[in-house]
């Protein structure tokens, strides 16, 4: 089977196991966490660590994963005035450390 359907259901399981602990941790560290997001950067993770131990080769997947992370953090950053100015510094950085991550699992 394509490894698309396991990253799929990765993220959907990952959803909702975060969905699941996302009361606890909001309340214990006074944060909002989104759970679509937690799931993907947990899928990525996952999916970064087992292109290191060339368990899975699939940098096109895990470039897009990230890159979906990348997007979400720029997200966050519309919603605080002082950042907004460094949506651009965070998609150049982010895209710049993916591509040569990216480049290194080669």
């Amino acid at each position: 089977m394509d490894v698309i359907i396991y990253v799929l259901a990765a993220i959907a399981g990952l959803f909702f196991a975060w969905l699941a602990i996302k009361p606890i941790i909001d309340k214990r560290f006074d944060k909002n966490i989104c759970a679509v997001c937690a799931a993907v950067v947990s899928t990525w993770i996952i999916l970064l660590l087992l292109n290191i131990f060339s368990v899975v080769k699939t940098q096109l997947l895990l470039a897009i994963l990230m890159g979906q992370s990348i997007a979400g953090a720029t997200h966050v950053m519309e919603k605080n005035e002082k950042l907004k100015g460094f949506k651009i510094i965070v998609i150049i950085a982010g895209t710049t450390v993916v591509y040569y991550l990216l480049k290194w699992i080669g």
